[in-house]
């Protein structure tokens, strides 16, 4: 790996090889220290943000909650952007409109574990979920795009299989199994605009939801 100090290229390797060198995986470090490294070179800050295109992950205090306001940890290392026939993926991600699309499809959800976006994890208090978007494979062998929590990327899951499907369906209650039949009986329009409706319902306050129920119940 070339020296991050001497090294002749762009913001972006450079400071690439500084988190690799100098921080390391789950190492913390400040914004600060990271201008100190490069007196001089401007919008250093959006150069290292930009390694989040590359499969870099980079947490702030509000994804984990063990860090200070200014400070930031490297979770993992992604793309080796200092190698000479690197190819960054974030050529062939999907373009803002289309990853937008796809986690409001998702309910703003992790499609692997269901966990939201800003939630914190039930096994790690001190953790909140970031979605991306990623592309799987489903059991059909077809390539889709999907939510993804920066956890899940990670340790590069696969969809649920249709057994591992029937057995969470059955585990639901009557009245909930009874919700999911309507619901997967919906047109795709229908369906999609409901998904699209719970994922805006599911980011307001306990107020708000109990005013709505309360405006539903009260026109049945």
């Amino acid at each position: 790996m070339p020296d991050w100090a001497t090294h002749k290229a762009g913001g972006k390797v450079r400071v690439a090889l500084w988190l690799a060198a100098e921080v390391g995986e789950h190492g913390v470090f400040t914004k600060a220290s990271v201008r100190a490294a490069f007196p001089g070179v401007e919008q250093i800050d959006r150069r290292m943000r930009d390694l989040r295109g590359d499969g870099w992950v980079i947490a702030t205090y509000r994804e984990d909650r063990s860090l200070a306001q200014d400070e930031l940890r490297l979770i993992s290392i992604g793309g080796h952007v200092w190698e000479r026939n690197y190819r960054s993926p974030s050529k062939d991600r999907p373009s803002e409109k289309e990853r937008n699309a796809v986690l409001s499809r998702d309910m703003w959800r992790c499609r692997f574990c269901g966990t939201a976006a800003g939630d914190v994890y039930p096994d790690d208090r001190l953790r909140r979920a970031t979605l991306m978007v990623t592309t799987a494979t489903t059991i059909a062998g077809i390539d889709i795009n999907v939510s993804s929590c920066e956890r899940c990327l990670k340790s590069s899951p696969t969809p649920a299989s249709r057994e591992a499907v029937d057995r969470t369906a059955q585990a639901l209650d009557e009245p909930s199994k009874d919700v999911l039949l309507r619901f997967l009986a919906l047109d795709a329009a229908n369906a999609a605009h409901l998904q699209r409706t719970i994922a805006i319902i599911s980011m307001t306050g306990l107020e708000v939801k109990n005013r709505l129920l309360e405006a539903l119940e009260s026109t049945d």
